[in-house]
């Protein structure tokens, strides 16, 4: 019996995703005068049928939550 008797196959789509560091530039390019010692968290996730990075930023006193495209790097919140 071969491996494919065994296994079925499955097919993934494949998206090249935004580098955290680009990710990060994008955050920042939103921020006036923010750093990336300001942000505080970065995650990537998997939500509505796309990847996302959710940033936290801590700037002057006040949080900024900002959304990108994983793909694409627009912010979309």
């Amino acid at each position: 019996r071969g491996l494919g008797d065994v296994y079925k196959r499955q097919d993934y789509i494949k998206a090249i995703l935004l580098p955290e560091e680009k990710a990060r530039e994008i955050i920042l390019q939103n921020i006036s005068g923010a750093t990336d010692s300001d942000i505080t968290r970065l995650v990537i996730k998997y939500e509505n049928n796309r990847f996302i990075y959710s940033g936290k930023v801590n700037h002057d006193g006040n949080e900024h939550i900002i959304k990108l495209d994983g793909v694409t790097g627009e912010v979309v919140e």
